[in-house]
């Protein structure tokens, strides 16, 4: 039986080109953002994020979920239930009290309609009230 060297360099070489493929360059750069699943989209401006940092409870949280169906739908305003703080592991009592103190914060307006979820729209860093 004969013995293979593992530290011949010839062993390594190339033998032949790799085929070329029809896979364009934008295909290339599209592929990997299939694989990551859900992300936050930006900018989220960080005055915003640091006056949300300083509300008591699961306010930023809230926010950051807020954001995040705003990144989705490239809206400002986006439609937002309690029951989704709900699986995210937030209590819909606590996401209720969260909404109230972003929005006396000044950095959400909520839109309240009957028998209907909220219509929350994100206030911008320059709308934001110091």
């Amino acid at each position: 039986m004969l013995e293979d060297n593992r530290f011949d360099p010839t062993r390594w070489a190339m033998t032949a080109d790799p085929e070329p493929t029809n896979t364009s360059a934008a295909e290339l750069q599209r592929e990997p953002s299939r694989r990551r699943g859900r992300f936050l989209k930006g900018p989220v401006p960080w005055p915003w994020l640091l006056q949300a940092m300083k509300l008591p409870g699961k306010a930023l949280a809230i926010g950051l979920m807020i954001w995040l169906k705003c990144g989705i739908t490239k809206r400002d305003t986006v439609h937002f239930c309690l029951r989704e703080a709900e699986e995210a592991g937030i209590s819909t009592k606590a996401a209720r009290l969260a909404i109230q103190q972003l929005e006396a914060d000044g950095l959400i307006e909520v839109q309240r309609l009957p028998g209907r979820g909220l219509d929350v729209t994100i206030l911008k860093a320059e709308e934001c009230e110091p």
